[in-house]
């Protein structure tokens, strides 16, 4: 299998399909060769990447940097909408310091390395390549891009649409000058709403590693401090009851790494933003930038391989499954010790 690198551009925080994405495509080097760039979309990354890297990150082939503190629209990227990360994170964490080198230099670093790029959070970082480096440094095989809303959600799923796409209405600015310009693939708001983490895979990931039973963890709290979460599965009937969140970044990371099971097609877009509203709209336009747009993705598919990378061991797998279906009472994150015992 021929190696892929991948940087991040992260904005990781409470939400946990950041970290999903993280360990996804750490697991995922560490089964099949892949190499991974990090890089934090803010200031404050770093130190969270510290807590959830559990020591993978400090490898000094991992380069770790800062973005913006702000956005191209003059907006706090990271205000108190992020206070749950205290309750989450806890106080004064230490330990991995960002590089000397900015985001852009560490971007285009990777860009010259041939890393494709995963922009999971606002697009601010990438603005500032662009700005520095011309529209034609990126293509739809190095930037991928989670956000857009040129495809309605099908029935049955949240009825999501660009009033609810973080990452554009977070820096329209930097949305604009990207969107218009630029040949990237953008996985859309669509295909992830099929793409799930449950309360059964976190009791699944409990105690096989550190890194497993912080998503684990993470997971649950977000699913007990997001009201969102239990609002959407109320009304979406093709739902899972346990939904912990959505697979958002870790879709799109996985489509960059080669990730197969997903329908995508060639749009011609204008991005118009709408400041005022604090929004914007997509339209479909001959003439216009040429992107790739990912509108359906096969989620039964994605959440069955993440569960696998995460979980790296298919025997393993299989034994747990096996134990659930002997007792369906059984919770394998209650007793680390059973697993332990029987596997032995």
């Amino acid at each position: 299998m021929e190696k892929k690198k991948i940087h991040i551009d992260t904005d990781i925080g409470a939400d946990v399909d950041d970290l999903c994405a993280i360990a996804y495509l750490l697991k995922k080097a560490r089964c099949n060769g892949h190499r991974h760039y990090h890089l934090p979309g803010s200031p404050r990354t770093p130190n969270l990447l510290c807590e959830t890297g559990t020591g993978a990150l400090r490898s000094s082939d991992i380069p770790v940097g800062a973005g913006e503190d702000g956005t191209l629209d003059s907006k706090e990227l990271y205000d108190s909408a992020f206070s749950a990360e205290k309750m989450m994170f806890g106080p004064g964490i230490e330990g991995l310091s960002a590089s000397q080198r900015t985001a852009v230099d560490i971007i285009e670093n990777s860009l010259k390395q041939g890393s494709a790029i995963v922009a999971i959070g606002p697009l601010t970082n990438i603005a500032r390549v662009v700005r520095k480096k011309g529209h034609k440094i990126f293509n739809s095989d190095n930037l991928f891009f989670m956000g857009g809303s040129l495809w309605t959600p099908e029935k049955g799923y949240p009825a999501w649409n660009r009033e609810n796409d973080w990452n554009i209405n977070m820096d329209l600015t930097a949305a604009n000058e990207v969107l218009n310009c630029c040949g990237l693939t953008m996985v859309e708001i669509a295909p992830t709403l099929k793409t799930f983490l449950t309360e059964r895979d976190c009791a699944r990931l409990d105690n096989t590693d550190g890194m497993n039973s912080m998503v684990a963890g993470q997971g649950r709290f977000w699913r007990n401090h997001a009201p969102f979460i239990r609002e959407e599965t109320a009304k979406c009937g093709k739902l899972p009851r346990d939904l912990c969140n959505f697979h958002y970044d870790p879709l799109t990371c996985a489509i960059a790494a080669g990730f197969p099971d997903y329908q995508a097609k060639e749009e011609f877009i204008e991005f118009c933003p709408m400041p005022e509203d604090h929004t914007y709209q997509i339209i479909r336009k001959n003439g216009g930038n040429r992107i790739r747009s990912v509108y359906d993705a096969d989620g039964e598919s994605f959440n069955r391989a993440f569960m696998e990378t995460m979980l790296e061991n298919t025997d393993l797998i299989r034994w747990r499954d096996k134990i659930e279906k002997r007792d369906s009472t059984t919770r394998i994150s209650s007793d680390p010790n059973l697993v332990r015992d029987e596997w032995d």
